[in-house]
């Protein structure tokens, strides 16, 4: 027998012999016996009970390729003796691996949100890029519709989510980022805010959070976007419009942010006192421009005066509004942990009350680097 004869004879032996030795896959889910929840929504009925919508996306048999979206709604006390009720009233194995969206109400998003996620950080196969959300009013009612504009509801929901982020609307805000936000005492969340107006959805702001609690106070979709410019978290794109006041006029405009640049320095002074020093540059493009006033040097410098006066003065109302619901959106808290942490541990107790009373002077400088195609 020549070597080579030999050589296959091992080969042969070697694969018989692990068949028996290698062990099998033990950890199989496999795709057709599951049932994917895509979307999930959390309210809080009457009673004070936790209730729980779902909606998941399949291709019934007979149905070609043409997905639809099936809601089950279960009332329990917790979120996970909610999936175990979901769970019988589901044909397939109940599994939350692939979902996308996770939609709270105004009434339940004023409890404490980490209870509601702690079931998904203790699971290893859950989907922590899941974007969250409040709702004015029901969120169940809003999964229940199933279908939105030809789109199936929890893919709606993902794409007006991801646009308002590109779109500097919201922020970026997923199950994963707000955990880190929501065991540090030093700093608040927001998590995007949508309404329904006679069947009209749309993105209408940031929610502000407290102690992991919404405050039941929004910044409006203007409001919300100065405020991802102050935090330095502008997105591909941001825009918007303005009415200042130039030369005994009023002249109102529209322009795209293209870039910033933000100082953020946070201070304690001698008697004690928190001081916080806010400086952003962002530069702008102009996109349109409803009043005539020229496009020389001169008036374009004018411009840009007065509408850093006018971002400044909105900045300071932004500010005002997050101090009165007590949403630390800036992480100033976090920085005296950083910076000044045996101050820190004085005030630490009392934060809450002692942070709407911190001394926050933002400057909002203006470049114009477009003016538009016609100039």
């Amino acid at each position: 027998m020549n070597s080579l004869t030999v050589k296959k004879a091992l080969s042969v032996c070697f694969c018989i012999l692990s068949l028996f030795i290698l062990p099998g896959c033990w950890d199989q889910d496999l795709l057709k016996t599951a049932d994917l929840v895509y979307i999930t929504a959390f309210d809080q009925t009457p009673e004070g009970r936790l209730k729980m919508t779902i909606g998941i996306h399949d291709i019934p048999a007979g149905q070609g390729d043409k997905p639809i979206c099936q809601t089950y709604t279960a009332e329990g006390d917790s979120t996970r003796s909610l999936r175990n009720a979901l769970d019988r009233q589901t044909s397939g194995n109940f599994r939350t691996y692939k979902t996308r969206v996770l939609l709270f109400s105004g009434k339940e998003a004023q409890e404490d949100l980490y209870p509601l996620l702690d079931s998904i950080y203790r699971d290893p196969k859950a989907a922590l890029d899941a974007r969250m959300a409040v709702v004015e009013g029901e969120a169940g009612e809003l999964v229940n519709l199933k279908e939105l504009k030809g789109t199936l509801i929890g893919r709606f929901f993902e794409e007006l989510l991801l646009g308002g982020e590109k779109t500097t609307l919201i922020p970026r805000t997923t199950v994963q980022s707000v955990c880190s936000t929501m065991l540090d005492p030093g700093e608040d969340f927001g998590l995007p805010y949508i309404t329904n107006k006679d069947g009209a959805i749309s993105l209408s702001g940031i929610a502000m959070f407290h102690n992991n609690s919404y405050t039941n106070t929004h910044l409006s979709v203007e409001e919300a976007t100065l405020f991802l410019v102050l935090k330095n978290k502008l997105g591909d794109k941001g825009a918007l419009f303005r009415e200042i006041s130039m030369d005994d006029k009023k002249v109102s405009l529209m322009f795209d942010i293209r870039d910033e640049h933000r100082n953020f320095d946070v201070g304690v002074t001698e008697d004690g006192k928190i001081k916080v020093d806010l400086q952003v540059k962002i530069k702008i493009a102009i996109t349109e421009l409803q009043t005539e006033i020229g496009s020389d040097y001169a008036s374009m410098k004018k411009l840009e005066k007065a509408l850093s006066e006018d971002l400044t003065r909105m900045s300071k109302q932004v500010i005002a509004k997050m101090q009165k619901s007590g949403f630390d959106g800036f992480g100033i808290g976090r920085q005296l942990i950083a910076h000044h942490f045996s101050y820190w541990k004085k005030v630490e107790k009392d934060w809450g009350d002692l942070y709407k009373t911190v001394q926050i002077e933002p400057r909002v400088e203006v470049e114009t680097i477009h003016k538009g195609i016609i100039n």
